[in-house]
């Protein structure tokens, strides 16, 4: 099995990336292409080289983190074209100040949904017209890794559209087209000013029943075992995996952490962690969507192990008793 053992710089990340070197599958062929582990140790070296502590605290903060390096690849792209006119570059401009994150809402959600609207327009575009319907991009780090290769190659076949027969479209123009229209999805999507976009608006996560959330379920039935949609920051390949399919046409989450949880090797009562509904399976207890929110917007709750701990958190102490014999 792959291992590390005591590695020099004392860090270990493991973020679905390939853990082995060589041809040879291990477990699967179907990495995470790295973009995600990347940015883990790159603001874990940071840390480290700055003196400052990699407590729960700072090891809290890493697994939010929604900077997206593919971005760091395309946006200069996108903002060294000449767009037709005032209407497009009002959008184009957003990405001038943009700091490559994903917040549900404030300064940077407009960008991020500017950003994210021109990738699923490129999705289509690039590879959309040569596949199949049941194999249309989904967004994930491999596309983002075959587009980062692509835009390096301007002449690649891959630039034309297809759908267009007798035009050769080239790598620019694919690109200015995908602006234009991410421009036009917003604009009829949430408004035309782009001041009111925000990426939450779009990226949204739903928790569902597997089985009585589905559509032919009554909608009050839906209602009790189900929650409604809310914006979620993060994004596919970013630490903050709330992940969206590009596939779907949407950009709602399809898949999330189920929980998140820091360890205090140290002193264990001072570890954390959220669970992404609640502790009970019970639509009707309390304690079944209780941590949705607070999971939602990145807090967690102490993780107490020792008895002392426990017993002083306590709100109610369940005694088992076994039954006489006969």
């Amino acid at each position: 099995m792959p291992h590390a053992l005591n590695p020099e710089d004392g860090v270990i990340v493991a973020a679905n990336q390939a853990v082995a070197r060589g041809a040879t599958p291990f477990l699967t062929s179907e990495w995470d292409k790295g973009y995600r582990s990347t940015r883990i140790l790159e603001l874990l070296t940071d840390r480290i080289e700055a003196g400052e502590p990699l407590d729960v605290q700072a090891m809290g903060q890493v697994q939010l983190d929604d900077n997206n390096a593919f971005a760091e690849v395309l946006v200069p792209h996108l903002l060294r074209l000449d767009l037709d006119n005032d209407f497009y570059a009002e959008a184009q401009d957003l990405l001038r100040d943009w700091d490559l994150t994903a917040p549900a809402e404030g300064a940077q959600s407009a960008a991020a949904a500017y950003f994210y609207a021109v990738y699923a327009n490129l999705l289509e575009t690039v590879f959309d017209d040569e596949l199949p319907p049941d194999l249309a991009a989904t967004g994930n780090s491999r596309a983002m890794l075959l587009l980062e290769d692509l835009l390096a190659r301007p002449d690649s076949r891959w630039w034309d559209d297809r759908r267009t027969p007798g035009v050769v479209e080239s790598r620019d123009e694919v690109i200015r087209t995908a602006m234009e229209q991410a421009r036009l999805d917003l604009t009829r999507d949430i408004s035309k000013d782009v001041e009111d976009w925000t990426w939450g608006q779009l990226h949204q996560v739903r928790l569902e029943h597997e089985v009585l959330s589905g559509d032919d379920v009554p909608a009050l039935v839906r209602g009790v075992f189900g929650q409604p949609a809310r914006p979620a920051a993060g994004s596919s390949a970013v630490v903050n995996a709330m992940n969206w399919d590009a596939s779907t046409g949407s950009f709602e989450v399809t898949s999330a952490p189920s929980m998140r949880m820091v360890v205090d090797l140290g002193d264990l009562d001072a570890s954390r962690w959220v669970n992404q509904t609640g502790n009970s399976g019970h639509p009707f207890h309390p304690n079944h969507t209780d941590q949705s929110r607070t999971w939602l917007e990145g807090g967690t709750y102490p993780m107490v192990s020792g008895r002392d701990a426990v017993l002083e958190r306590a709100h109610h102490t369940l005694t088992l008793t076994a039954a006489p014999p006969g």
